[in-house]
């Protein structure tokens, strides 16, 4: 390769004298000095890319642009045959195939308009032509993110560059009559040299660098389908990724199938890929894309952060899974243990006032025995509160409707309750139920409202219970362990709890319980 481009390189010095020794006189160095140039800087920075990168396609589009400028000094009608390729180049860095459809026209109007000498006869026609190509470069530049947005940038600041001397030039002819148009030719030729020398500078393979950031980002994120990214960084829609099983003894691929092996003369290639000296992966994919030994060691290390990636993401999966159902144990077993000890103090303490204020009506009214009465009276309703609060009787032996219209009764505020969902398992009727209660309480002690309204319905696999009031609003959806407890509680069952409290409007809850019947 390093022979052809020594040849290659011999060969453009040698047309571009000669192409300057027909064009120029040989005592005008002022004229073909500069020309050849640019001709040689074009020709030899395509070789040069071809030999560095010659999957990247630039290189042929430098070629061909130089070939066209010194064709442009035998012919005078040819002369502009130069921009149709340099445009290719600047839209398409470094791959020359189009990226959008807006490239596309862009390059099919670069090359129609390097076919029309007029059109750069005309200052303002020049101007307009090359502000739309740093549009189009600009445009398609912002629209890029990572590896195509590194690249985007060593096309924008050519063609920036580039245009900056097309602008020059028309104002220095503008300006400066026939010593402007010198001036202006010398600057376009002094930039397409620069511009020639940065892009073949920063050109690097566009297989390599994908594969390089699919590591990284493999490595950083482990998100993705190993099989789909490397089809992409490699551009080989066709490629098929197979793990090794030890139980089938081949190359599986994501449909369980071991992989087609190739044959000789199909064009295929197989390249194996081993972890820790044993058979990990295989990659089956167009014999002509990986064949440098540094990219199939970058793929290998990509599929090995993808394959660690997937079993850090399924322990972790599992871990949160188990977690979860760790969390909804414990929720279950706490109510369980509230409902026992409100039964408790149903059948005992609370069995035993009443049956002690019932001996005491026995002996009449004197004041001692009313005060006792009183007393008791309290003690039991304490208590009934207490095993309310703990878990309702209602809402075990009536449901979630008649629990929730109990505690609306005893509310100091106006709460209307609208529950369409019927009977439902205990644990959800017991979250529902308490996520009311608490959202009740905040009402009573902050909310300064007049109406409160509780509905709970069914939708799309959820129980969605809402309670809104006509408060002060305002308030913080964080803040308060009461609502941090409701959150936890839906949450453990997979649910999520919403605040909004808009100010001067009113606050809603809104509790989302998955639930399938």
């Amino acid at each position: 390769m390093r022979r052809i481009s020594y040849l290659g390189i011999v060969l453009a010095v040698a047309l571009g004298m000669t192409v300057e020794a027909v064009a120029f006189e040989w005592d005008n160095p002022a004229r073909w000095v500069p020309d050849l140039a640019v001709g040689l800087a074009f020709l030899i920075g395509g070789i040069v890319a071809l030999s560095r990168s010659p999957r990247a396609g630039s290189g042929v589009l430098l070629v061909a642009t130089g070939l066209a400028w010194f064709a442009g000094g035998l012919a005078g009608a040819a002369s502009n045959l130069h921009r149709g390729p340099l445009f290719h180049l600047f839209l398409t860095y470094p791959t020359a195939r189009p990226r959008t459809r807006l490239d596309s026209f862009a390059m099919a109007g670069g090359y129609i308009a390097a076919l029309i000498p007029s059109l750069w006869r005309d200052d303002r026609t020049v101007s307009l032509i090359t502000a739309l190509l740093a549009v189009v470069v600009w445009y398609g530049h912002q629209r890029s993110v990572g590896r195509l947005r590194r690249e985007r940038d060593v096309a924008l600041q050519a063609t920036v560059g580039y245009v900056m001397a097309v602008l020059l030039g028309v104002l220095a002819r503008g300006s400066m009559g026939a010593t402007g148009a010198f001036v202006a030719l010398y600057a376009y030729e002094l930039a397409l040299v620069a511009t020639t020398i940065s892009v073949v500078v920063r050109l690097q393979d566009p297989t390599d660098v994908r594969v390089a950031d699919l590591v990284v980002e493999l490595g950083e994120t482990g998100s993705g389908f190993l099989r789909d990214r490397l089809a992409t960084a490699l551009g080989d829609p066709s490629l098929q990724v197979g793990l090794w099983s030890s139980e089938s003894k081949a190359y599986l691929g994501d449909d369980g199938r071991a992989l087609t092996m190739p044959t000789q003369g199909s064009g295929r290639a197989l390249t194996v890929i081993p972890r820790e000296g044993a058979e990990f992966a295989a990659l089956v994919h167009d014999a002509t894309i990986v064949t440098d030994p540094a990219l199939v060691d970058a793929v290998a290390a990509a599929s090995q952060l993808s394959a660690s990636n997937l079993t850090l993401r399924s322990q972790v999966e599992i871990q949160l899974a188990e977690l979860a159902a760790s969390r909804r144990r414990l929720l279950l077993a706490t109510d369980d243990e509230r409902r026992r000890l409100g039964s408790r103090l149903r059948r005992g303490p609370e069995q035993r006032l009443a049956d002690l204020a019932q001996r005491l009506d026995e002996f009449g009214e004197p004041a001692s025995l009313e005060t006792v009465r009183q007393l008791l009276r309290k003690a039991r309703h304490d208590l009934t509160e207490l095993g309310r609060g703990l878990h309702p009787r209602e809402l075990t032996e009536a449901g979630l409707a008649v629990a929730l219209g109990s505690l609306a009764d005893q509310a100091p505020v106006a709460t209307t309750v609208d529950v369409s969902v019927g009977r439902l398992p205990a644990e959800i009727e017991v979250t529902a139920y308490f996520v009311c209660a608490e959202a009740l309480a905040n009402v009573f002690k902050y909310a300064s409202a007049r109406l409160v309204k509780i509905e709970i319905a069914f939708e799309n696999e959820q129980v969605v219970v809402v309670i809104s009031d006509d408060g002060v609003g305002g308030a913080d959806p964080t803040g308060g362990s009461g609502i941090q407890g409701l959150t936890d509680r839906v949450a453990a069952f997979g649910g999520r709890l919403t605040v909004s409290s808009p100010p001067n409007i009113g606050t809603s809850i809104t509790a989302e319980i998955p639930f399938k019947r």
